[in-house]
């Protein structure tokens, strides 16, 4: 398990990168389309207030892969890093 300090800085690393990875001019991630794969793309786009939260990740002709960008999976990660250390920290308390 991670300690907070260590989450905060993830999460901070991650928002660096998501940054730098925003301006790249093909900035596609294919993931396998699985249950979980496709939760977790579906929560990232609920997470994401400028998404539809009923919009559905694009998924590839054949069905077996989940196209997203790189730099949404970055941030949202980082989103969810820092939201494990403020929980730690409330626990501290």
């Amino acid at each position: 398990m991670l300690s907070e300090s260590a989450l905060r800085l993830a999460s901070e690393m991650l928002e660096l990168a998501s940054d730098e990875f925003s301006s790249h001019c093909c900035n596609d991630l294919v993931i396998d389309n699985t249950p979980e794969n496709f939760e977790f793309i579906q929560d990232m786009h609920n997470w994401n207030e400028r998404c539809v939260s009923k919009e559905k990740p694009s998924v590839t002709s054949e069905g077996d892969k989940i196209i997203t960008m790189d730099w949404f999976v970055m941030s949202y990660l980082s989103h969810l890093l820092e939201e494990e250390a403020e929980q730690m920290e409330d626990r501290d308390e």
